[in-house]
């Protein structure tokens, strides 16, 4: 399974116990029921598993799996209480606006779906808003009007999210499974959006159940609350140690001073222990240097970029490469072996008309105004100077 290398250099004991140390100390007294877990997901509506299929043993032959392949991606916002309720969902299309046709009679199971577009086919600041005040706040109204609601977001930098272990996972298998399905019933035809909807609607059915939702609670530690639980998480990764170079007792930073200070913090820390006349003097030989350090800095500047300028012009101006008149095509070796080898404009011109003045038929030169039969043709003669026979005429 790939994961985004963030989550793990992320998720390690340090941050779990942050975490926990605010959970328990601020929201260890929200009830499951008002506690949320929050996520977004993404799907390619017509990508399914790589599986076995039946066919022929003979090597010669190939067997496919037919399906669509389309790559249009549809995003999902899911939400699940920690007592394993699961909140209506959000499904954000790729689009401008939502189409009239999209939307059919047999989907009435899922008529209490909430559906919007955007033009990248994920959330944005607007949709999150959306989702909040129509979907998530009328649905998690608590009974008390007293109770607090918590609400658990991934920050793609953890694996604390109880919908990333587990529940997201057997809904987008159980997904790409009724994909198969329908390449095999509507012979490879595109995923449209009622078809997406009917088979995201199954796979939800098979993966996001009470069972998955509480397991995902449990195996991150965040419903029952459990700090050990987290920790124990086989994702989990080292602290790293902070590695600094072996010292004699001087702070980071900090020379001695038998060695060449190389910046402005070295010379004042040179007269650190001094006396105050003394610091004064490595305080203003500081803002020389650091004065030079800058002067420095723009000049180093310049002269990248002066180096850059001559680069770009030692290339020379665009040229357009000439290729050679008795062929239409030029690959790109030709064109860069060519270089300053190839002719300019105007000697190119001139080698065209030339050949397109004298054409050469097998070893016979003929003058392009000698085509008509009517007129009486010259002696054509070979390089050599002889004569060249002309067969007779009936």
């Amino acid at each position: 399974k790939r994961q985004e290398a963030s989550r793990f250099n992320c998720f390690t004991p340090t941050a779990v116990n942050w975490y926990f140390d605010i959970r328990e100390r601020e929201y260890g007294w929200i009830k499951p029921e008002n506690t949320v877990n929050v996520d977004e997901g993404g799907i390619m509506a017509g990508f399914g598993l790589d599986s076995l299929v039946v066919g022929s043993s003979d090597p010669r032959k190939k067997a496919f799996l037919k399906g669509s392949q389309s790559r249009t991606w549809t995003s999902f916002i899911e939400a699940v209480t920690a007592t394993g309720r699961l909140l209506k969902p959000g499904i954000i299309f790729k689009g401008k606006e939502l189409q009239q046709q999209w939307f059919i009679d047999e989907l009435k199971e899922v008529a209490d779906w909430y559906y919007i577009t955007s033009d990248n086919g994920w959330t944005d600041n607007h949709i999150a808003i959306e989702w909040l005040r129509e979907v998530y706040l009328p649905q998690t109204q608590p009974g008390d009007e007293s109770d607090a609601r918590l609400i658990i977001l991934d920050g793609h930098r953890s694996h604390v999210s109880p919908l990333d272990n587990g529940v997201f996972n057997a809904s987008k298998a159980a997904y790409r499974k009724e994909l198969q399905k329908l390449a095999t019933l509507t012979d490879s035809a595109p995923v449209d959006k009622v078809n997406f909807i009917k088979a995201y609607a199954k796979a939800r059915e098979v993966g996001m159940t009470k069972k998955n939702i509480l397991s995902g609670w449990r195996v991150t530690g965040n419903w029952p609350i459990s700090r050990r639980k987290a920790l124990m998480h086989p994702e989990i990764q080292p602290d790293k140690k902070e590695t600094t170079p072996a010292s004699d007792g001087r702070r980071d930073g900090q020379v001695d001073s038998d060695n060449t200070p190389k910046t402005s913090r070295h010379i004042r820390d040179l007269g650190k222990n001094k006396s105050p006349s003394t610091r004064r003097r490595y305080s203003v030989i500081s803002k020389g240097f650091e004065a030079q350090e800058s002067k420095i800095a723009s000049l180093s500047s310049r002269v990248a970029s002066l180096e850059e300028e001559v680069g770009r012009l030692s290339r020379g101006k665009k040229r357009k490469a000439i290729p050679n008149p008795n062929r239409k095509f030029m690959t790109l070796a030709e064109a860069l072996v060519a270089g300053d080898a190839i002719s300019g404009p105007n000697q190119a011109a001139e080698e065209t008309e030339a050949v397109e003045e004298v054409i050469e038929v097998g070893g016979v030169e003929e003058d392009e105004g000698s085509n008509s039969e009517a007129e009486e043709l010259p002696v054509a003669r070979t390089r050599a100077g002889r004569a060249v026979k002309r067969p007779r005429q009936y």
